[in-house]
């Protein structure tokens, strides 16, 4: 059942700098069993005279097609990513009318405007169809949380009253994709038809440092969404 996590990495510095999400290790360090930061270990080349090696997950594999002629996995075998993350962020400032005031301005207290906490659950399916297509589809949900702790606004030179002060919002975001993807022959340039829907919770920027038209306040401001088809093709130069 853990197959995948043993001889696969992801999100290294090899893939970000190819842009792929992951791939199969080429030899996968016996520590891996136990502890999954084992792959960076030191694997030896062997065909070198002088011994040395590189790290487990700076060395990758072609061989990922044994799983299927081991029998281990089907040839049409999917692929299940399934994670979390969360966020919160405070935001604090400190103002001062002019310096003659206040020279020592970095001594000045800090004062909490506001806040943001997120916590999102996302999954992603990668279903191999064929040898040269595929159907990779996700979904991700998003719990926000927001409070405005502001009790005065500065409009111009002035200030007014917030009428939004200490108010706390909660919103459930929604979004999900599915693409098709289809391999030339070539093997380094791939198709990609998708259909996609994303909802975007409004930042600091958005909701408590701008005003809105009916109010002087914009912490309500409406989540961003977006539905968007793409199709495309990437093409993949390889050094020779």
């Amino acid at each position: 059942a853990q197959i995948e996590a043993w001889t696969t990495v992801s999100g290294t510095a090899l893939a970000r700098q190819h842009d792929v999400p992951g791939y199969y290790l080429r030899v996968a360090p016996p520590g891996i069993l136990v502890d999954p930061g084992a792959s960076s270990t030191i694997i030896p080349l062997r065909n070198r005279g002088d011994g040395a090696g590189l790290p487990g997950d700076q060395q990758v594999g072609n061989e990922f097609q044994q799983l299927v002629r081991f029998g281990l996995r089907a040839a049409e075998a999917t692929q299940i990513v399934v994670g979390t993350d969360c966020q919160h962020n405070i935001h604090t400032l400190r103002t001062a009318s002019h310096m003659t005031k206040h020279p020592n301005f970095h001594s000045l207290d800090r004062t909490e405007d506001a806040n943001f906490r997120n916590f999102g659950v996302f999954s992603e399916l990668t279903q191999h169809l064929t040898g040269v297509d595929r159907l990779v589809v996700g979904a991700r949900m998003d719990n926000w949380k927001a409070n405005d702790n502001r009790h005065t606004i500065k409009i111009g030179m002035g200030t007014m009253a917030n009428p939004n002060a200490d108010a706390v919002r909660r919103r459930n975001l929604y979004s999900g994709f599915g693409r098709w993807e289809h391999d030339f022959g070539t093997e380094n340039s791939t198709f990609s038809l998708g259909l996609g829907h994303a909802e975007r919770f409004p930042d600091f920027w958005e909701m408590i440092n701008k005003e809105s038209l009916g109010t002087i306040s914009a912490f309500y401001t409406k989540p961003e969404k977006t539905t968007q088809i793409d199709v495309g093709t990437v093409y993949q130069v390889l050094d020779n």
